[in-house]
């Protein structure tokens, strides 16, 4: 897991100005504790070590003891149950959860490299 204050990347953290009028569109200085968090290029960290059945990347298809894991949409039934109808979400809802999940699924892994460069806000580097 992250601390507060460790530069997770190697590079020079960005110092933050809590005045800024509009927020940098790499994501820095959001969050003005841990000005990286949440920007671009910067990888999510594991709360638990993998466990994949080649230890890289398969999906595993037994459990611990052994037994065959059901599932995906097994798993999904049985913890959220029958779906029905409703009349107060629209599809803007599932449009946002499909943000969402992009936005975690697609976050850089640790081991691979970026491009570290800064982008220039109305001339000013950022």
């Amino acid at each position: 897991m992250c601390c507060r204050g460790i530069n997770i990347v190697g590079r020079q953290t960005t110092p933050c100005q809590a005045s800024e009028k509009y927020r940098r569109p790499d994501g820095r200085c959001n969050n003005l504790r841990n000005p990286e968090w949440g920007s671009t290029n910067i990888p999510l960290t594991r709360v638990l070590p993998n466990a994949y059945k080649d230890n890289t990347r398969l999906p595993r298809v037994k459990g611990v003891g052994g037994a065959i894991l059901p599932g995906p949409r097994t798993v999904s039934v049985n913890c959220h149950g029958p779906s029905d109808e409703r009349a107060d979400v629209t599809l803007m809802v599932m449009q946002w959860g499909q943000f969402l999940d992009h936005d975690v699924a697609l976050t850089p892994h640790p081991s691979r490299e970026f491009i570290d460069r800064d982008l220039e806000l109305n001339g000013a580097a950022h």
